[in-house]
């Protein structure tokens, strides 16, 4: 299932996978989401209640709206526009962001730097990740440039601890940029723009 999903710049499959005995019945949704122009095919709609397939056995069906996951772009994008806005009183912020090139063989362990992100991030800091692409962006509200400091070095741990000696390789392979203040950029889309298309 997935649940508020931006696709940007690739294709979305979804598959049934379910292929081993006993060869349960399986289903899922896609809600909330965005992505470009496709096609599809929308699955049938469920019965109300679940039934037990030949064998016997009953098969497991939600009986209930799934909870709403906050949406990250939405979040994101919301902290990068106050932080912007309080700028103006003088309130300090920093964005840091990341990438990696694609086609580069560390590329593949783009999902362990995104965990040490996620396991830096303090309660008002707000991560965006394009994992496709390799590039990820972090907001630190009301914090100045010690804030980033402290998030290179968790996430130099966190992929040390995960990776070990393959972590080296790994964080040559990170290209990192800090923005104080979000300066240059006169406006939070300038910026995403900048760090995530440019």
């Amino acid at each position: 299932s997935l649940r508020r999903v931006d696709v940007r710049g690739g294709t979305l499959s979804l598959m049934d996978y379910c292929t081993a005995g006993p060869q349960y019945a399986s289903g899922g949704y896609l809600a909330d989401s965005r992505g470009g122009s496709g096609t599809g095919t929308p699955p049938p709609a469920p019965a109300s209640a679940p039934a037990a397939p030949a064998g016997g056995v009953p098969a497991f069906a939600p009986l209930g709206a799934a909870a709403s996951a906050p949406d990250a772009g939405v979040e994101f994008r919301e902290a990068l526009e106050t932080s912007f806005r309080r700028r103006a009183t003088g309130t300090p912020f920093v964005v840091v962001a990341l990438r990696m090139d694609p086609a580069a063989p560390q590329a593949a362990r783009f999902g362990a730097v995104e965990a040490g992100l996620r396991s830096a991030l303090r309660a008002p800091d707000r991560l965006l990740v394009d994992a496709p692409r390799k590039r990820a962006a972090v907001v630190l509200p009301a914090s100045g440039p010690d804030a980033a400091q402290a998030l290179f070095t968790a996430l130099q741990a966190h992929l040390r601890n995960a990776l070990g000696p393959e972590a080296e390789p790994v964080l040559q392979a990170v290209s990192a940029v800090t923005v104080p203040d979000g300066q240059p950029f006169q406006t939070a889309d300038e910026l995403v723009r900048y760090a995530f298309e440019g």
